[in-house]
Parts: structure tokens; sequence; C-alpha cells
């Protein structure tokens, strides 16, 4: 009964509800940083202005849960004290005018695109105005406090806008 009992306050202690505690158990606890945010059932049509031009994705997106980082408009940033390596969850529908365009859609850090060993999240539209829905993770490390967070997208194909329709993000700092 001892056991039960130690082992139940062990796995009490590592909820996030005690954040910042350091359990009985000798587990460290760290608040959980992230944001939960989506632009849904919209009609959002960015102008590329030519082919393989990426733009900045600025959907009026509605943050419904932050902690520990800031959204502001069209970026994501990294509050002091939170330093670490982060996950990028990404969803996002989209259709096009034509069929076989190839759409990218790069993660930015501080207005930068970020090398291509973190992800290409790249997708080809189907079918004339049909809508497709993909989903795309990345994993960026050593971000640091003040570091901006966007995303763009491009036409690798030719000078034809997207319209998008739902888009999603969820980032998380992962635990050290």
């Amino acid at each position: 009964m001892k056991k039960i009992l130690i082992i139940s306050i062990c796995l009490l202690l590592s909820m996030p509800l005690f954040a910042g505690l350091k359990g009985a158990c000798g587990v460290n606890i760290s608040p959980f940083a992230h944001f939960v945010g989506s632009a849904d059932s919209l009609t959002y049509t960015p102008d590329l202005g030519g082919a393989s031009t990426f733009i900045k994705l600025t959907p009026g997106m509605i943050a419904h849960e932050t902690d520990y980082i800031t959204y502001a408009a069209d970026s994501i940033t990294i509050d002091a004290g939170y330093d670490g390596d982060y996950l990028i969850d990404i969803s996002i529908r989209l259709s096009g005018a034509n069929v076989n365009d190839v759409w990218q859609i790069k993660v930015y850090k501080n207005g930068l695109a970020m090398l291509s060993d973190v992800g290409r999240f790249i997708f080809r539209t189907t079918a004339n105005g049909q809508a497709d829905t993909r989903s795309f993770f990345w994993y960026l490390i050593d971000l640091v406090e003040g570091d901006d967070i966007s995303f763009y997208i491009a036409n690798l194909t030719a000078d034809r806008d997207p319209t998008i329709m739902d888009m999603k993000i969820f980032i998380s700092r992962m635990a050290e």
C-alpha cells in the first residue's frame, strides 16, 4: 500500500498543475510553454506576387491558449525564461485554381527561412478548386527569448494564389 501511495504522489506531482515544483520523487516539473491557435472557416487568399515567391501567412488567427509564448498578429514569440526545443504542428486546408500546382509552406525564425533540415511541407493541388487538408510538424532546437516564429507560403509552379479555408497551429516546448 505504501508503494502505491508513493507512486500516486509522484504521478500527481508530475502534472502541469504543479508546474515549477520539484516533486518528492526528484522530478523537475517545468511550466508547459505552448500556443494553440486557429483561423477557422475563412476565405483567405494571400497575393503571392509570382511563382516561388514566399509571403508571410497572416490569416487572422485566434489564440485559444498561450502560456509563456506571445502571439501578435502574424508572429509567435518565445518568452523570457523559456529557451529550448519546440515542436510545431500545423494543419492547413487549401485550394488552388489549377491542377498540379505545387505549394510549399516554410517556417521562418526571426524573418529568415529555417534550413531544409527542419523539413519541407510540400503538397500538390489535385483538382481545380478542390480543397485539400494537410498536416505537418517541425522540431526546432535551441529557440531563445525573443525568437519570432512565422509561416510563409509559395506556389512553386506558377503565379497563382491559394485560397486558405482553415489553419491550425500547436506549438509546445519539449521537456528537458
